[in-house]
């Protein structure tokens, strides 16, 4: 179903004129933060790769996985929320926020 989703996205932007010509954008909204990811990853596999973000109030905290159990070669959903973040993150410099 997310990759349907995903592809319907890549149509309107090949066929809608505001969306082909690079000048609009689109908004996704999702029903978690787990599928927010899931779709940033669906889209960073099309040729959307580096066109898209993620907007969550999320802070990824080690605290969040480390009581995580998960066999051989799998990941939880909230080791999956992490990691992607921390991909997101990996080349953002934090700021002090400086309040007026």
């Amino acid at each position: 179903r997310m990759e349907q989703v995903v592809n319907d996205i890549l149509f309107d932007f090949s066929v809608k004129p505001r969306l082909s010509s690079e000048r609009g954008n689109a908004m996704l909204i999702s029903s978690s933060i787990y599928e927010a990811c899931k779709y940033y990853t669906l889209f960073q596999k099309t040729p959307m790769n580096g066109k898209c973000a993620v907007v969550t109030s999320y802070n990824p905290q080690t605290r969040d996985i480390t009581l995580e159990d998960t066999g051989a070669n799998t990941e939880t959903d909230k080791e999956f929320i992490y990691n992607n973040y921390n991909e997101l993150l990996n080349d953002v410099e934090t700021q002090p926020m400086v309040l007026h």
